[in-house]
């Protein structure tokens, strides 16, 4: 049963790619398919890390956290960035539970 996004998507906010989501990853940039609705998506190298990162038990905040560390980028910079890619995806109907909204645009980012 899918859903509507919570009132914020913030950094306490645990998302999981859809079961009808594939990936393949190229020269660090990933192509989806999201077979449920036959669509490919393309993700460039920052969102594709986000994607990898998503695993149903870290908040947006913890992945923030790691990719800011590893990255030597700002927390409140990575955590914008972060929950930007999350609300996209979910729109695009890419994340568990989440419906996508009937004006998502299949160029991702």
């Amino acid at each position: 049963m899918s859903r509507s996004w919570p009132e914020t998507v913030d950094e306490g906010y645990v998302a999981l790619p859809s079961g009808a989501v594939h990936t393949v990853e190229i020269d660090g940039e990933a192509v989806l398919l999201d077979q449920s609705a036959e669509r490919l998506h393309h993700l460039n190298a920052t969102a594709t890390l986000v994607w990898a990162c998503l695993d149903g038990r870290s908040s947006l905040g913890r992945i923030a956290t790691d990719l800011s560390a590893e990255l030597g980028a700002p927390f409140a910079t990575v955590l914008a960035d972060t929950v930007e890619v999350v609300l996209r995806l979910g729109d695009e109907g890419l994340l568990a539970g989440v419906a996508p909204t009937p004006e998502a645009d299949s160029d991702l980012v």
